[in-house]
Formats: C-alpha cells, structure tokens, sequence
C-alpha cells in the first residue's frame, strides 16, 4: 500500500493530475513534518492486519521546506532514514513530481515488486542501490529498501548525531496509552508483562507490536538499572521503536516477534543458570546477552546465507561469504547503538585472560573493570577483549552449529568444566535462537508453521533467482520478470500467504482449545511433523540433549524437545 503525504500546502494540482495520482492508495495532506513522523509512528505500530506498514511499495513525502520547521527536504528524508530504517518512503520537494513520468512509472513498477512476496524479497537481497548496473532491464527506482541501502545508511549514522528536534520532542510513552491505561498504575503494570516474560509458556505471537515493544521495555529497564547502565526510558523507547521499525514485520518468522521471543529465551535462561544454578552470570553480562537477542536478526530477509552466496548478492560480496547475515545484523545493531545507546558498547567490551578459559564452578564470568573504561590497545599480552554483543550475534550462524555441539562435548569430557567465555555466550543465544522446539508443543507448533512458509518462500526466491540467470539476466538487476506480471500466479499462494490466512492459522478460534488447534493447523499444513522431526534429528536433539547435561537446570529445554519429537512422530505414523 502507497500513501502520498503533502505537508504544508494544500494540493494545488492534484485534480488536474488525476490519472497520475490512482497510483496511491491513499493521498494525506498534513500541517507540519511532527503531523507526519506522528502519523507514520502510529500506522506503524497500529495492531494486525494493518494495510500501512509501509513496506510493499514506495510512500513519497511532498515537502518543500518551510522556515517554521527549520527542516530541509534532505534532512526530513534522512530523519526518516535513521529513525524507520526498513520503511519505503522517500521525501520529494515539488508536487510536480506527478508529471515526471520515469519517477511516476517507477512507483507503480515499486508496487508490482512490493506487493509480490518472491520480486520483494529479490530485490532486497539482490539489488544494489547506489551503484547503477548500466543494464537497460534494470527498472529497480533505487529509493525502494534493500539490504544494501539498509546497511549504507546504517553505517552513515553510526556518529552518535544528536537526535534532531522532530523526534527528540516526542513523549514516546503517548503511543502506548491505550495499554497504560488497562492498570491502575505503572508498578502493577511492570509486574504483568514481567511475570508474563517469566515462564517458558511465553507465545510471543499472541501480542501486538506495542505489546511486544513494552515487553521489551519493561525486561531492558530492569536489567539495564541492575547492570548499573542506564537510559531513560524516552530514549529505550525509541531505541527500541527505531529497532522494530529495522525489521520487517511482513516477515513471516524473521521479524521483531522472533527477536523479542529469543531475548525472552535469553533472559530465561540466564534466570535459570543463575541464583542457585551453575553460573552466577552478572546483571551485565544478562543485559547484554538480552541485548543481543533483539538485535541478533535485525533487517533479516526471511533468507539465508546460501541464497546470498549461491546467487551472488552485493551483501555477500561485502562479507566475503562468510556469515553475511549474521554480518549484517551484527553491523546494523552496533551502528543503532553508536547512535541510540553508546554507553551499552562500552559495556561490551569484557578483557578475559588470553586463553579465554573460565571455571564455571568458580569465575564462570570475568567481570568487567570498575573503570569502565577499556583500552584495547593493552600491550597486556595476558588479556584479550571480547566485545560480547559481535560474539552473540555472528554465534547465530547455523553454519557454525556443529562447532558448538563439538565444544559442548568437549567440555562434558573435562573434568574441571573448564568453559571458555566465548562458547558460554555462544551456547546461550544459540538455545535461545532455536528455542522454538522447546516450548510447550502448541506454541512450539505455531513457530513451525510460520518458518515453513518462509522456507516456502525461499524456495520460490530460488527457483526464481536460477530462471532469470537461465534468461541470461542478473538477479541483482531481474526485479521483475520480463512481462511484467507476477512472479507467482497460483492463487491458493497468494490465499495461503495473506495476513488474514497466517493470522487465522497462527492464532486459536474462539473456543478452540490447543488440541482443535493443532488438529486445524496440521489438516492445513501436514508436512509441519515431518519438518520439525528433521530439524530435531539434525540440530536441535543433540544441542539441547549436551546443554542439559553440562548444564542441568536447562535440562527441561531437552525434555520439551523429546516431548514434541513424540507428538510429531505420532503425526508421522497416523498418516
């Protein structure tokens, strides 16, 4: 959906552009750019189904400037570029924008791309914005998102810029009204979403995006005051906006849901390896593992890293192949940081002895120095630093998953349990990534048929990738096929993959208990058992099965994983 804002004039040729215009779906004319940044925060964080996300199709801003708001059009365009990184609007200075045709006619070819699941998703992954191919097929209008537009813009901000007016102006707590005003204060209201953080029935799917924000509020507050590195909560507020708007909801199972779910897991099991476990892990190192956890997927593609690669994208190319995503993520949250939160960076950064072994019965975390202040530059050929966020998140990298499982049986053969700190980071955001088959199986369940389409999805990406090559045309230049119409014509794809569909399946009926749920999803989707014995079988059985061992109070995370594995066995065998 594609939305014209005209800020501060009324549309003067609009009537006489009438046949241009049919491209948006709906034309706002707003008084000032605090009308506009008010009104695209609210869309943005408006409840399901919601048609402006702003995501399928290029948005366009028509602002001139204007001496009350002390706002260029550059710099309006850049604001919206730091502060709703993954959102497709673009700021233009005249209305006469609507009599150029290349501009017009990229707009609606925007929409043939946005609107279509498999062209989106090729030219987020495929299509470099700043360097023209010199392809006469290369119709891609470069102001529409792609990873390497993402990471560019990511990496001019990383400056620690003060945050302009326009946003620094806002109380972000306003949006959230609605759900402050459910309780009858804010202590009784911080209670609720941490006892509904604190149990591994946790189904982050079941809330709306505020939700999910607010649960991350309410969870980084607390532990950022434990941890001694504080933000207030204006400022977390928009971090944690800024990250939510860095991730794409239209994702199916790679979107801001999957990350607050993984740093609910996170925090979870750092609960359990502390207080009376075997790791009395520092409000530090818990915050910033938690930390990790939302940032470990941000701007994902609902892809993987074998696509990148096998297909050539600019993204792989500029990571040389190794662990692109996982790269990408990790660059984009550093930069988010540098920019929202410098002082958790710092924090980062913990200097351990040069072998990089602790004991966990003993120092299972070495602490970070009082000072604070850390330099990297030590000619102390006895410590090393490791920055605890970099290592959490490229840990991620399922690529490297037999390593882990590898380590953890290694040190199930050592004696003293001698663990090397960045193995226990790694071990810890990687349980809590794949988690997903350790919760109770109805939860577990709906997480499996949402990565099944977007395993569909990357199927289809492929397929399509390898014919434009077969046409002797570039996937980095092919967003759509040569006559223009949709990748995929199937409609029962196109029923399958639509919000209403997903939400339908993803969510119980009224008085339907988890049983008729199941039985529902898995009439839609028989495959679901087959995939997720594969998944056990091949990651997640022998993972959780030595993390118990080495760790016993995790031993619960393998007895869910066995418990499920026998659900889906008996699926297997009924059919």
């Amino acid at each position: 959906m594609t939305t014209l804002f005209i800020i501060g004039t009324e549309p003067q040729n609009i009537a006489e552009n009438s046949a241009q215009v049919d491209v948006f779906d709906r034309i706002i004319t707003l008084k000032d750019v605090d009308s506009l940044i008010d009104k695209i925060y609210t869309d943005r964080l408006a409840p399901r189904l919601k048609a402006f996300a702003y995501e399928t199709s290029l948005s366009v801003v028509c602002f001139n400037g204007n001496n009350i708001s002390g706002i260029s059009p550059d710099n309006l365009d850049r604001i919206l570029k730091r502060f709703l990184p993954a959102l497709n609007i673009t700021v233009v200075q005249s209305i006469e924008f609507l009599n150029d045709k290349d501009f017009m006619d990229s707009i609606r070819n925007n929409k043939v791309i946005g609107n279509d699941t498999i062209l989106r998703i090729n030219h987020w992954v495929y299509h470099q914005h700043d360097k023209p191919t010199g392809d006469s097929n290369d119709t891609c209008y470069t102001n529409l998102y792609s990873l390497m537009s993402h990471l560019t813009t990511s990496n001019s901000f990383a400056k620690n810029e003060p945050i302009p007016r326009i946003i620094r102006n806002i109380n972000f707590r306003e949006y959230f009204n609605d759900i402050y005003g459910q309780y009858d204060s804010d202590t009784v209201m911080e209670k609720h979403f941490i006892d509904t953080l604190s149990t591994w029935n946790f189904c982050a799917i079941k809330f709306t995006t505020k939700e999910l924000i607010l649960c991350a509020f309410f969870l980084l507050r607390s532990l950022s005051k434990r941890a001694n590195v504080l933000i207030s909560d204006n400022k977390l507020l928009l971090l944690l906006i800024t990250i939510e708007a860095s991730y794409h909801q239209i994702n199916k199972f790679h979107n801001f849901r999957h990350a607050v779910d993984v740093m609910q897991a996170t925090w979870q099991i750092c609960s359990n390896l502390g207080g009376n476990g075997s790791i009395d892990l520092s409000p530090l190192t818990v915050l910033l593992l938690s930390m990790s956890a939302i940032g470990h997927d941000i701007g994902h593609p609902g892809t993987n890293n074998q696509l990148l690669c096998q297909h050539e994208s600019f993204l792989a190319t500029n990571f040389d192949n190794k662990s692109v995503l996982e790269n990408f993520h990790n660059t984009l949250f550093q930069n988010l940081l540098v920019d929202h939160w410098p002082q958790i960076l710092k924090a980062a950064r913990y200097k351990t002895v040069q072998s990089g072994e602790i004991n966990v019965t003993d120092i299972p975390f070495v602490n970070l120095k009082k000072s604070n202040n850390i330099n990297e530059n030590d000619d102390n050929d006895k410590k090393m630093t490791i920055n605890v966020i970099t290592n959490a998140i490229l840990a991620t990298d399922m690529a490297m998953h037999a390593k882990y499982v590898d380590k953890l049986d290694e040190l199930l053969k050592v004696p003293q349990h001698l663990l090397p700190l960045p193995t226990l980071i790694a071990v810890i955001i990687k349980a809590a990534d794949i988690s997903n088959v350790t919760r109770p199986l109805s939860i577990s369940a709906r997480w499996a048929f949402l990565i099944t389409l977007e395993f569909n999805d990357c199927s289809l990406l492929d397929k399509y990738a390898s014919d434009v090559k077969e046409d002797g045309t570039s996937s980095k230049t092919a967003c759509y096929n040569s006559n223009g119409k949709q990748r995929v014509t199937d409609p029962e794809y196109y029923k399958r993959n639509s919000p209403e569909y997903i939400v339908d399946l993803v969510l119980n009926r009224e008085e339907e208990d988890d049983e008729k749920y199941l039985k529902r999803l898995l009439q839609s989707y028989p495959n679901i058992p087959q995939g997720q014995i594969f998944f056990i079988n091949t990651f997640a059985g022998k993972f959780f099965g030595r993390l118990g061992e080495l760790f016993p109070e995790l031993q619960f995370l393998s007895n869910n994983v066995n418990s499920n594995k026998s659900y889906w066995e008996s699926m297997v065998a009924k059919n």
